[in-house]
C-alpha cells in the first residue's frame, strides 16, 4: 500500500478510535478500496476474531 493510502488508513483508525464523525467524501474511491482491502491483513483478522468470539458468547 502506498504511503498516502497507509496514512489515510491510520487517520481513519484514529477518527474511529476518537468517536469522531467520518466524512467519507474526503477519501477517494481508491483510498476507500484500499481501506476495505486492509481487512485481509493478519492484524485485522486477529482483532475481528477476538471481538466476534466475545460477542458470540452473548448470543448463546
Amino acid at each position: 500500500m502506498e504511503n498516502g493510502r497507509l496514512n489515510n488508513l491510520r487517520n481513519l483508525k484514529e477518527l474511529l478510535a476518537n468517536g469522531q464523525i467520518i466524512h467519507f467524501e474526503k477519501f477517494s474511491e481508491d483510498e476507500i478500496s484500499a481501506m476495505l482491502d486492509s481487512r485481509d491483513s493478519v492484524e485485522f483478522e486477529a482483532d475481528w476474531l477476538r471481538v466476534f468470539h466475545s460477542v458470540e458468547k452473548f448470543a448463546e
